[in-house]
């Protein structure tokens, strides 16, 4: 057990270690430790107190969450995948060798099967996000019409910023659409070369990136 840590355990997914969790008995104990390996977190909001860290080296990110109503303070130690590989032709959103949007109902299957009935799939978290990636689908009989990507930015307004400025890295230009009578805020990116349509919405603390093969599916 790590010097200072009351209590620890091991999250096993199907992958290997999913989480390590270290409880602290003070959050001035965790927030020091961390620091002085990985330097100044990022400062979250809401109704506890939230640190977080990211390793880029390894890639693993820690998360402190404070409550001033629990005895011991939590420390999550877990995976990340960087957001530029996760939105990148190739990277994580590709399966059974291509593209998803290449892939069809019957190639998509093995991955629905690791989530549970009608839920979305969850996909590592990014170095930015609040939690696991939700990924979903829309089918149009068997071909697949348009996937999207839930990434939370509940931890930093700072979150928001930089998830953007990859998103916009990726997509290149975007065109605002008036807004939603729910208040949402979003933006059109013009076609990539390879064709791909792409929109992303702002609802509450959640960036939703829409993509799809023609604008009409988005």
């Amino acid at each position: 057990m790590p010097v200072g840590v009351a209590e620890g355990k091991v999250r096993i997914d199907e992958g290997g270690v999913g989480m390590v969790e270290l409880r602290y008995p003070s959050e001035a104990v965790a927030r020091q430790t961390l620091t002085e390996a990985w330097g100044p977190p990022h400062v979250g909001e809401g109704a506890f107190r939230w640190h977080f860290w990211i390793n880029r080296d390894h890639p693993i990110r820690a998360v402190l969450m404070a409550d001033d109503g629990a005895a011991l303070t939590r420390l999550e130690l877990l995976p990340y995948r960087p957001l530029a590989e996760l939105l990148a032709d190739g990277g994580e959103l590709s399966f059974a060798g291509k593209h998803l949007l290449d892939c069809s109902r019957a190639d998509l299957e093995p991955l629905a099967r690791k989530s549970k009935p009608n839920a979305d799939v969850q996909l590592l978290p990014t170095e930015l996000s609040g939690g696991n990636i939700p990924l979903s689908f829309r089918f149009a009989g068997e071909r697949l019409e348009r996937y999207s990507l839930g990434i939370d930015y509940t931890y930093a307004r700072e979150a928001r910023a930089g998830i953007e400025r990859a998103i916009d890295a990726h997509f290149g230009a975007s065109t605002p659409e008036p807004q939603t009578f729910d208040a949402r805020e979003c933006r059109r990116f013009a076609p990539t070369k390879d064709g791909v349509h792409a929109r992303v919405c702002n609802v509450r603390s959640q960036l939703q990136v829409t993509i799809a093969g023609d604008a009409a599916s988005l």
